[in-house]
């Protein structure tokens, strides 16, 4: 017995030699399987790592910064990413990614912005970022591991910080690659004039201390809410004011508070290339492409021209997977970790013959699932062709009209109720009940209200793709002195479902200027237009084309109390009548950009 319990403890013993053995090998050679599995260049070399190297800021505060570097006495371009996110946090791949990028012959820098983790000081959004960053590419460029040449990159608030550190214009910056972020900041926040609840307020109660608040829930949030003034809102979700929520929603109009937190002043100024990344379910889609077209403004000889620009089918999370559509393997994000490389080859480390080969424009077209290349954006074989709201011949489920190639002859009214108590949720993101961001998703909900007014062509007989900036032209009225008007463009498939596409919104008092705001004439009848997010998209034949007509989209926007007063930090509601007049002198039409010989 004891020879038998001998033998089993031998080979207990030899099976967790060869366990450990295989995780040690694994473990070395992470790197290489992870750039196999997602078709990444080979690994060069082995990677260094510095954890918690502190950074001195001017003001004397110290930043923690992670280096990941080839195990070398060479020197080697820098990239450096800014984060409030946790630069050693399990949950962000940050290591995963420094370490695949280290091992091509990179310095790959991550740092914890100012008072978050293990940095020094106080976080408050945005006010540090910029002589903060350009005081780490100022320390990068001249470390002893270092050739001299840095990048700035970062996804969402990362991003951001690279815009505002490019404002110091830094002689070792060579390159940015920004994704799903913006260099204007006010349109992170506020929607002309109109500021976004449910997404600063959570972003803000998660990250504003001095770790990420794990606790705060969707369904924590979704009670708050509703609760009135929106200004308040901040308390009831931590118990405490967020200084920064206070601040935006006092300055809901362009001025010097975003300035000084914005990086597109002084871009004609900059002289660095940019590659530019954006997901047509990314909220601040609108602010990405207004990058690349500010950039792209340049002249010829600036390398603000030489800048690129990419949109996929992606939401700001670009892992998110979305439910019921198919977008094929294509549609893959980490294709962008090669085309991001070779993006960075050419600019830190002289490769510029593969320039030659990058399209200005690459987008990809949902429905049909293809990449298509452009000399610009939008596309310069899209013109807009007009769909005119009709009452006519209502035999669709749910249709209060019809879109239609021809105007009505004579006027004719829909209407609907829109009280501020029970508002129509936005159906496509920001959802009340999950931390979801903007996502493709069945309509049935928002279909089924009677505050919605639905028009859609009939089934298409050959496949209508278009691509850029919808518009929008109403004719309305409303018992209200101010109230909102929100659109959304929608895919119908077959089989009945409708997808969200598209949206767009618009707060009546700044109709005519964000300057200059007007109250409405109750029951006057006023010609707007609202401007619907850039998307593009292939209507296959026998689909539809639905256009969604509403006042609100809460929780995304606050809503509008139909007051007149501030819907900041007023608390009374008004229910009114909305009127939206097509035919006859009122064409209410939507202009959609359709792309020709495609």
């Amino acid at each position: 017995m004891k020879n038998l319990n001998d033998e089993t403890v031998i080979i207990t013993a030899a099976i967790l030699l060869i366990l450990c053995t295989l995780l040690c090998a694994l473990w070395l050679y992470r790197i290489r399987l992870y750039a196999l599995m997602i078709d990444f260049p080979r690994p060069k070399h082995r990677v260094l790592i510095e954890r918690n190297v502190m950074i001195s800021m001017p003001d004397g505060t110290k930043l923690a910064t992670d280096i990941y570097r080839p195990k070398s006495h060479h020197k080697y371009p820098v990239i450096l990413i800014r984060t409030p996110y946790n630069k050693s946090g399990r949950l962000q791949p940050y290591r995963q990614m420094s370490e695949l990028f280290a091992s091509q012959g990179y310095a790959v820098i991550v740092q914890d912005v100012r008072g978050k983790y293990r940095s020094e000081g106080k976080f408050y959004p945005y006010a540090y970022e910029a002589l903060d960053g350009h005081t780490t590419v100022m320390w990068a460029g001249e470390a002893s591991w270092s050739n001299g040449k840095v990048a700035l990159v970062g996804l969402s608030y990362p991003g951001s910080c690279a815009w505002l550190a490019a404002r110091y214009k830094s002689p070792y910056l060579r390159t940015i690659i920004t994704m799903f972020t913006t260099q204007d900041t006010y349109s992170v926040w506020v929607d002309d004039g109109v500021p976004y609840l449910k997404g600063p307020l959570t972003w803000l109660a998660k990250y504003c201390g001095k770790k990420e608040n794990k606790r705060l829930t969707a369904k924590h949030l979704e009670p708050v809410l509703w609760h009135l003034p929106v200004s308040d809102l901040d308390a009831l979700t931590v118990k405490h004011k967020i200084p920064f929520y206070r601040e935006y929603l006092t300055h809901i109009r362009p001025d010097s508070f975003w300035e000084e937190i914005s990086g597109h002043q002084g871009v004609g100024n900059l002289d660095v290339s940019a590659y530019i990344i954006g997901g047509w379910y990314d909220p601040f889609l609108k602010g990405t492409i207004e990058d690349y077209q500010r950039m792209n403004k340049a002249p010829e000889n600036s390398k603000n021209h030489q800048s690129r620009l990419v949109i996929g089918p992606w939401a700001h999370n670009p892992a998110q997977k979305f439910k019921g559509i198919e977008l094929g393997k294509n549609a893959n994000f980490q294709s962008l970790l090669l085309s991001s490389l070779e993006w960075l080859d050419i600019w830190l480390k002289e490769k510029k013959h593969a320039m030659e080969g990058i399209s200005k424009v690459r987008y990809f077209i949902m429905g049909k699932n293809t990449w298509e290349e452009s000399t610009e954006w939008p596309p310069q074989n899209s013109a807009y062709e007009k769909l005119f709201l009709s009452m006519e011949e209502k035999d669709f489920n749910h249709l209060n009209g019809l879109l239609s190639s021809s105007p009505p002859e004579t006027t004719q009214k829909n209407r609907f109720t829109y009280s501020p108590r029970d508002p129509v949720l936005f159906r496509g993101g920001y959802l009340m009940r999950t931390d979801s961001w903007i996502a493709p998703i069945v309509q049935d909900e928002i279909i089924a209200r009677d505050e919605v007014l639905i028009y859609a062509t009939p089934p298409l007989e050959e496949d209508l793709v278009y691509a850029g900036d919808a518009k929008l032209i109403l004719y309305v009225s409303s018992q209200a002195v101010d109230t909102d008007f929100s659109a959304k463009i929608c895919d119908v498939y077959p089989n009945g479902k409708a997808y969200n596409l598209s949206s767009g919104f618009i707060r009546m008092r700044f109709r005519e200027s964000l300057e200059r705001p007007e109250a409405m004439e109750p029951n006057k009848i006023y010609r707007i237009e609202i401007t619907l997010k850039a998307v593009a998209n292939a209507f296959l034949k026998n689909h539809r084309i639905q256009l969604q007509i509403t006042s609100s989209d809460f929780p995304v926007h606050n809503r509008n109390l139909n007051t007149g007063l501030n819907c900041e930090t007023t608390v009374e509601l008004k229910e009114v009548e909305q009127t939206i007049y097509t035919g006859g002198q009122y064409e209410s039409h939507l202009l959609l950009p359709v792309l020709k010989n495609h």
